[in-house]
Order: structure tokens, then sequence, then C-alpha cells
């Protein structure tokens, strides 16, 4: 897992209409990135949507994250949140990142 509260805020950018659209609170959700090479996103329960830093590397483009991140959201908005197949130490929360002044 690593932090950061530059792209943290970005991908919250992007899920904000996401989960306005899909009737959830978008102030309830945390965005974590896992450092990981595989083009990967997955979400656990309390809303928490993981990024692997290899689907932002490899994305053609930020549409891309965003069609994942709309399908993550869909995950939420049903309920599929709990994952049990997740590696140890992964859905560790290193607590919130500082993203900085709201812009």
């Amino acid at each position: 897992m690593i932090r950061d509260a530059e792209i943290e805020t970005l991908l919250l950018s992007f899920t904000t209409p996401l989960f306005r659209a899909a009737g959830l609170d978008a102030n309830q959700l945390r965005i974590r990135l896992v450092k990981d090479a595989a083009l990967n996103a997955f979400v656990t329960s309390g809303n928490r949507m993981f990024i692997n830093t290899g689907l932002l590397q490899q994305a053609g483009s930020a549409d891309e994250i965003v069609g994942t991140m709309a399908h993550e959201t869909a995950h939420v908005a049903h309920g599929d949140g709990d994952r049990d197949d997740v590696g140890p130490g992964v859905l560790d929360d290193p607590g919130p990142a500082d993203p900085g002044p709201a812009a």
C-alpha cells in the first residue's frame, strides 16, 4: 500500500460524480493505492476502493481509469464489497492522507 494525497484526491474527483449517479455518498468513499503492477482494482466493505498502481501506470487514458472506477462503484452500489481473497496486509489502513486544501 502506498499513500499519495495528490493521486488520491484526483481519483476521488473522478469517483464523486459516479457515486452521486449511483445514489451513494462520495464522502464515505476511501481510495487506497496498492503497489502492484497488475491491472486491477477492487472494493471492500466500508466503501474502500483499492486501485493498483499498475492500472494507473498502464492505462491508456484517464477515461480507462474512470471506466474501471465506474465498474467498482457498481460493486459498491450492489453491496459486493466483502472480500476474503485479498493478500495479508493489503487491507490494513495506514490512516488518512492529507489531501491538502479543497479545490
